[in-house]
């Protein structure tokens, strides 16, 4: 085409610019009626109701992609309408008040996991009258765990008991768990027992997941153990007792056990008992078993067992009768024969024993040494149990711990320390840490292994996580410093405890031995003091007498120069010393100084009397053998020489102190006026102790009666030797050879 032909096919400028906005309007009426139309179909579709359910559902339809459906869009504009369900029925929608009730029932267990069940229980609270039927139960266990968490023990008990015959039996055995809690926190132990065995023994039935299960196995030993080994919480002091932890859980573990769907599974086999593991005939301890029994008579429970497990069974008349007239159901997938026949036993107050095959029924003397005995057993078979069926349970330490406290009061002290010891190597900074740290103490401390025991409960202070634990250990580990003799060191500890303010016997106590160390380590002001300051603690009429006596001695010492104020201060003194006297005192600082006050008061029977308490003490100390080797002094004064030689040859064999030197010395000191026979024993333990590592005084000491031994044998120049305080030992010795 010519350039002229091209120039007349194309239109002027003009018209060209008509065409591009006439397309223009077009394309854009094209947009608005497409989204207009879209609008439309979008309004219907969201309300639109199906009218047809018998229509076929419309299933996995894919759209057919447009040409933009890989465009990036803004998700929350132009939602899609979800296509109705098969049965045609739009979805529920979710009343506003069962929707308030979720929110605040999560805001609940918000707070029940911050440990704040105060917070907790007014969330359940305010939501508890707007839930109906079965949905007040959760809300009432969660109300009964948060008043359990504030110490609303009874409040808790009642719902508790309310809960425990529930529809849903995991919640309804988590009750009962919570029972068992409350009551032996009350110190019900028989009542716990009697929850937690029906629990055991009927695991499979009762509703209870493997969480519950290890709860209640370790919590049932524990009872037991508490039942076997009664005690108080004033005992926290008492040396030969071991003390047993308290268990709890966190509010919140115990809510999920509650809620866990998971269930021990039932037994599969068919109504009996079947021996998995052992031989018939072998003692209930070594055979396990697999039970599934509905509800039976428990004499014929007992018959089945034995017919399993090859035992003759013998008993009386009236205890048939009695087996015979209560019933219980059994489901256990696994138990030792041991653990079932304590079970079933215990509603009735009977006891069994095995030998030979025959299984004896007995019934125990009430408050017997051999009802004691048992009631050992069965705890520590229930401990071991736990132990076994749930080995890594937070509650694992606490049952050593128990198995330990079992073994130190049958006298098994080793084999206490070795569970004690397990706990601490196994289980560091566990929450149980302090109580075996605690408990190894008091064994050590009563095997005279003070150095130890001192070190076992300064670790019990820094594992206690400032549980009721770690004032004791340092009351603890203060008075062990002044029985080996070093009141400086024990007064940081003993006033640690006193400002922890623990209980109240841990403060008295404090108080008084923080006095105690102030005297004996010559400081009468700061003791008196002491007592000025605790004398609100000291009121009580158990710390009373002992109070007035540290304060009259430290007046009497403050007037060592003051001869009218000590003789008024000594008739104080002597008024204070006879009530003080009656005790029992907590460790030997006190005794102690009630002797030197009867000594400085020039009463030598009355000192004598103090002394020889401290002696006959459980344990060697040096405050011991610092009261032996002062009775042995009053025993020659007193013209009792064979005991006090008696007393200092025990002194010597029995400390391996600074005071075994002491002993010796003075023992050479005694043979040296006792006759005129005994030079060559002075001189020869006189060599002796030249050879062992001696302070400067006891050198010189040794030096002079050394010198008096060889005088009185004539050897006037090696006895000069000893009173210039040169040592004659070479001397001696080439003589010796020279002269055998």
């Amino acid at each position: 085409m010519s350039h002229e032909d091209a120039a007349a096919a194309t239109p002027p400028a003009p018209q060209r610019g008509v065409l591009a906005k006439l397309r223009a309007v077009l394309g854009l009426l094209f947009v608005l009626g497409v989204g207009f139309g879209g609008f439309l179909a979008s309004r219907h579709l969201l309300t639109k109701r199906p009218t047809a359910p018998e229509a076929p559902p419309v299933a996995a339809v894919e759209p057919a992609p447009g040409p933009d459906s890989d465009a990036v869009v803004d998700l929350t504009q132009d939602i899609p309408t979800v296509p109705p369900a098969a049965d045609g029925e739009a979805t529920p929608e979710i009343e506003p008040a069962q929707q308030k009730i979720g929110i605040v029932l999560m805001q609940g267990d918000s707070r029940l996991a911050e440990a704040n069940p105060s917070a907790a229980l007014r969330k359940y609270a305010a939501i508890l009258p707007e839930a109906k039927g079965a949905a007040r139960i959760p809300i009432e266990f969660r109300m009964a765990l948060a008043e359990e968490g504030i110490g609303e023990r009874s409040s808790a008990l009642k719902r508790y008991r309310g809960l425990a015959g529930a529809s849903d039996a995991t919640l309804a055995a988590a009750a009962r768990l919570g029972q068992a809690r409350l009551w032996q926190a009350q110190e019900r132990s028989d009542l716990a027992e009697s929850i937690l065995v029906e629990l055991l023994l009927n695991e499979a039935a009762a509703g209870m997941n493997p969480g519950l299960r290890s709860d209640v196995v370790h919590l049932l030993g524990t009872v037991a153990a508490s039942i076997a080994i009664p005690s108080a919480p004033d005992r926290i002091l008492d040396d030969r007792e071991l003390v047993l932890p308290s268990l709890s859980r966190p509010l919140m573990h115990l809510l999920e056990d509650a809620q866990s769907p998971e269930i021990v599974p039932s037994v599969s086999a068919p109504e009996g008992i079947e021996l998995r593991i052992g031989d018939a005939g072998a003692p209930p301890e070594e055979i396990e078993l697999s039970v599934r029994m509905p509800r039976r008579p428990v004499i014929e429970i007992l018959a089945e067992m034995a017919r399993t497990c090859g035992y003759r069974v013998r008993g009386t008349r009236e205890m048939q009768q009695r087996l015979a007239s209560r019933s219980m159901p059994v489901h256990a997938p696994r138990l030792s024969a041991a653990v079932l026949l304590d079970g079933i036993l215990a509603g009735d107050g009977l006891q069994w024993e095995c030998h030979d095959r025959e299984l004896r029924i007995v019934t125990p003397e009430h408050d017997s040494p051999a009802e004691t005995e048992y009631a050992k057993r069965r705890a520590k078979r229930y401990l071991e149990h736990a132990l076994t069926a749930a080995p890594d349970h937070p509650w694992a330490p606490a049952a050593y711990i128990a198995l330990a406290r079992i073994a130190s009061a049958s006298g098994e002290e080793a084999t206490a320390e070795r569970h004690l010891e397990q706990v601490m190597r196994v289980y560091p900074r566990s929450d149980f840490d302090g109580y075996a740290a605690f408990n190894l103490g008091k064994i050590r401390m009563g095997q005279g292994e003070l150095d130890e025991a001192r070190s076992a409960f300064l670790h019990c202070v820094d594992g206690s996580h400032g549980q009721r634990l770690e004032p004791a250990g340092y009351l603890y580990a203060g008075r062990i410093a002044l029985e080996l003799g070093q009141p400086r060191r024990a007064i940081p500890p003993l006033t640690r405890a006193i400002a922890l303010r623990g209980e109240p016997r841990v403060t008295r106590e404090g108080s008084l031995l923080l006095s105690a160390a102030y005297l004996l380590g010559g400081n009468p002001v700061s003791a008196n003091t002491t007592l000025l300051d605790r004398k609100g603690d000291l009121s009580d009429s158990s710390a009373r007498d002992v109070a007035a006596f540290l304060s009259c001695f430290s007046q009497f010492r403050l007037a060592e120069h003051d001869d009218a104020r000590r003789t008024r201060d000594g008739r104080a003194l002597l008024n204070s010393l006879e009530h003080a006297t009656k005790g029992p005192h907590f460790g030997l600082a006190v005794p102690l100084l009630l002797a030197q006050a009867a000594a400085e008061l020039n009463l030598d029977e009355e000192a004598r009397r103090h002394y020889e308490s401290i002696a006959d003490s459980a344990y060697p100390a040096p405050v011991r053998s610092a009261s032996l080797y002062a009775l042995a002094s009053l025993h020659w004064s007193a013209g009792e020489r064979d005991k006090a030689l008696a007393l200092l040859d025990g002194l010597i064999e029995s400390s391996s102190d600074d005071w075994k030197r002491h002993g010796s010395i003075l023992r050479c000191g005694y043979w040296l006026d006792e006759s005129v026979g005994q030079q060559s024993r002075v001189i020869d333990e006189a060599q002796k102790l030249l050879g062992e590592p001696l302070t400067p005084e006891e050198r010189n000491a040794v030096l002079r009666l050394m010198g008096r031994a060889l005088q009185n044998a004539g050897r006037n120049d090696l006895a000069a030797y000893c009173f210039a305080g040169v040592s004659p030992v070479d001397l001696l010795k080439s003589s010796r050879e020279a002269h055998p």
